[in-house]
């Protein structure tokens, strides 16, 4: 993408400030995926914006205002990779742990907790702002346990304040009669 603009422009200066120029419009578009919570679109912008900025950076040294230009725009890229990751809740596939941007919590000592989390990111991934229900919700984190209704309602908002505590606060939400993780997030799954 970026080359495409070095053969428009004879001159070498205006062809690489037209490409970090035309990465800011990607800065943009990213910006703008990342609010309508379209992570695979946020993803390409960034790379656009990589790309674009290639056949400038050998011409930094030649001009002041290029260099400006180029750290301008690699500044704006860093703050939008930092927006995307904090974004993204990263879950092993056995679920054995998560992270939310870079915190890890481990998860496999704590059967209940990693069998809601599950629950909850199947929900996600299968149908984003589906609500899972507390029935549900019981039902998965306590299988072959039978309590009363009032003791399982207890123990499943004790697990879901833990989560909340261990770094689901802002993914996890109450809706209705149950909780969802928000689509706002992007769910990743990860091998073991």
């Amino acid at each position: 993408a970026g080359h495409s603009a070095l053969a428009k422009f004879p001159n070498r200066y205006h062809a690489a400030m037209s490409s970090a120029l035309l990465a800011y419009l990607d800065i943009l578009a990213c910006r703008s995926a990342l609010i309508e919570s379209r992570f695979e679109d946020a993803r390409k912008n960034i790379s656009d914006i990589e790309s674009r900025l290639e056949p400038a950076k050998p011409l930094c040294d030649e001009s002041h205002d290029l260099l400006i230009a180029v750290r301008c725009v690699e500044k704006e890229k860093a703050e939008l990779c930092r927006d995307l990751h904090s974004r993204t809740l990263t879950v092993c596939k056995d679920t054995g742990w998560f992270a939310v941007g870079s915190d890890r919590v481990d998860l496999k000592r704590r059967r209940p907790l990693r069998l809601i989390v599950a629950a909850l990111v199947h929900a996600r991934v299968e149908s984003p702002g589906t609500v899972v229900s507390l029935e549900t919700l019981i039902r998965k984190g306590w299988p072959d346990q039978n309590v009363s209704e009032k003791s399982a309602r207890n123990r499943l908002w004790v697990t879901i304040n833990e989560l909340r505590k261990l770094g689901l606060k802002d993914v996890l939400a109450t809706r209705d009669d149950g909780y969802l993780l928000l689509p706002e997030y992007e769910v990743v799954i990860a091998e073991p």
